[in-house]
């Protein structure tokens, strides 16, 4: 039996015990989840999917959340089920806020940048618009490194091109190690659950947790926060707008 899976055996069988699933479950809340010291990152924000659920935007300015990503789109086709309702809410609030893009990699890039034009392209938000690219939860059907990164290149030219703006990439370090790092200058959005990311990742955005609760939120949402002082989320937004 594989190394993976004999983890498999084990995490079924702690799922299976009450206690031992309970455990299981805490573990992996805490490996997704890094408290920060708001002295040295001050800004706050968070992502939001459909699998967050419902979210009432007019709540989370007085809740010091200072701007938002949703999901618009994922592979060549899908969209996401709260796009539009989240979509409207945000806009309604007044916090800055951009889209994201799940990048899927069976798919073209050129097909994945079309499905996320044709659902942002007439409200693009005030935020750089991001590309998430994560081996997790991707098969890359036969395409070597090489093959990848062209495809996510061409992602990214179609979509800064018609935008007119630079796209960010969003991304976790074993992936930005095997795909990004010294190939892309884009702007970096890393997902990261440790004290701070590696200081070799020149990152704009961290996101720190997986497993934030905030009023108004239904479900758990991804926490993040900019690197920099609020005058320079100011100045940010500022080149960004």
């Amino acid at each position: 039996m594989t190394k993976r899976k004999w983890l498999y055996v084990i995490v079924f069988i702690l799922l299976s015990i009450p206690v031992g699933g309970y455990l299981f479950l805490l573990l992996l809340r805490s490996a997704s989840h890094v408290n920060i010291d708001k002295n040295k990152f001050p800004v706050s924000g968070i992502d939001i999917s459909e699998h967050t659920g419902k979210v009432d935007f007019s709540q989370l300015k007085t809740l010091g959340i200072d701007f938002v990503y949703i999901k618009a789109t994922e592979g060549a086709t899908y969209t996401d089920k709260r796009f539009e309702i989240n979509s409207k809410g945000v806009k309604q609030s007044g916090l800055p806020y951009g889209f994201y893009h799940f990048f899927r990699f069976k798919k073209s890039g050129k097909e994945q940048a079309n499905n996320f034009l044709n659902k942002i392209r007439q409200n693009p938000g005030k935020l750089p618009p991001v590309i998430d690219v994560e081996e997790w939860g991707n098969q890359s059907s036969g395409k070597n490194t090489e093959n990848l990164r062209a495809e996510i290149r061409a992602f990214i030219d179609i979509v800064g091109k018609k935008l007119g703006t630079d796209i960010m990439i969003y991304t976790n370090p074993s992936t930005y190690h095997r795909l990004i790092e010294g190939h892309f200058d884009n702007k970096i959005w890393i997902c990261a659950f440790t004290d701070e990311p590696d200081k070799k990742i020149n990152w704009q955005f961290w996101q720190h947790s997986h497993y934030g609760t905030i009023k108004g939120v239904e479900g758990n949402v991804d926490l993040n926060t900019f690197k920099g002082t609020k005058d320079n989320w100011r100045s940010f937004l500022r080149e960004t707008q």
